[in-house]
């Protein structure tokens, strides 16, 4: 299973930019990739260019889709309505640093009128990236019967 991302970027028109990311989006994989490899407006703002990638790793290798013949980038006005169309759970925006968020989970379903609330990634080990307790909450499953 696929943990989705979007990985979004404040451009210089004021406006934003999105990739997708399809494989590893959670911050303990993501975060360190993007503080150490995409640290720069320009490198976030290439790697947000690419509109779909499969994985980036450390060392800023990024895996892209080669096999779609629609690969676009999102543009929109906010960051919730990129999130939203690409409809995925973790979110990162570069906007002279990184932030994160997480799309609440209502019910089972993406909760669509979430507003981004752009927590620090911290400055930690990827195993220690402080995630907020009220949205550990969200994303854990319900123990088994």
């Amino acid at each position: 299973m696929s943990t989705h991302a979007a990985i979004i970027v404040k451009t210089k028109d004021g406006i934003y930019q999105g990739c997708y990311l399809h494989f590893d989006g959670y911050p303990s994989h993501v975060a360190p990739v993007l503080k150490s490899d995409f640290n720069t407006a320009d490198l976030a703002e290439k790697l947000a260019g690419m509109g779909m990638v499969q994985s980036i790793t450390l060392g800023g290798f990024i895996t892209p889709w080669e096999d779609k013949e629609d690969v676009t980038v999102v543009f929109g006005a906010t960051i919730e309505e990129i999130a939203n169309k690409m409809s995925v759970f973790h979110v990162y925006v570069f906007d002279q640093s990184w932030t994160y968020d997480l799309v609440p989970i209502v019910s089972g379903r993406r909760k669509s009128t979430w507003k981004y609330r752009g927590h620090k990634l911290e400055d930690a080990a990827p195993a220690a990236l402080h995630v907020p307790s009220e949205l550990k909450t969200i994303h854990e499953r319900p123990p088994r019967k």
